[in-house]
């Protein structure tokens, strides 16, 4: 129950708001119930209070993605990857957002280099297809399903090295 979650969430930043991973907790809550302005002022709060892995980078540069602002999320997206993101699903999300991005801004060249690295996580994509199909529904599913048909529409059907041997 996100609704549920979600009150406990801002209950214990009530009793500890200095707390980095409190607001990491209380965005993914809001992100996942679409509720993106809520949830980036959650992650901006988590990174004010020290949260400085890459997967705090990551949170907050999905919902300013969500929200249309690739200006905030380009940056962040290149530091959580630099930083480390230790779940190779969000890496793959991270370089397909990284690559909308640069392609609605018009930098096809850069948009192209990401996209071509999401071939290398066939692996990842097909776990997402898996989780997509066990997850509760929630809003932020739709959004995620359309990232994953859109991801599977950059990542050949065979990897290179198949197609190579096949000539």
């Amino acid at each position: 129950d996100l609704k549920g979650a979600e009150q406990s969430a801002k209950k214990a930043i009530e009793l500890d708001p200095e707390q980095a991973p409190i607001h990491l907790i209380l965005g993914q809550i809001l992100f996942a119930q679409g509720l993106y302005d809520g949830a980036r002022n959650a992650f901006a709060e988590a990174l004010s209070y020290g949260g400085k892995s890459g997967i705090y980078y990551y949170h907050a540069a999905a919902a300013a993605y969500r929200l249309g602002d690739c200006e905030a999320a380009i940056p962040r997206l290149e530091l959580a990857l630099r930083l480390g993101v230790d779940n190779p699903q969000l890496v793959l999300l991270a370089k397909y957002y990284l690559g909308s991005c640069f392609e609605r801004r018009g930098e096809q060249e850069t948009a192209d280099g990401y996209f071509e690295q999401l071939g290398q996580h066939t692996a990842e994509l097909e776990s997402l297809r898996h989780d997509l199909h066990i997850v509760p529904d929630f809003p932020e599913r739709v959004a995620l399903s359309n990232d994953v048909q859109a991801i599977a529409a950059h990542v050949p059907s065979e990897p290179p090295s198949r197609k190579a041997s096949a000539s």
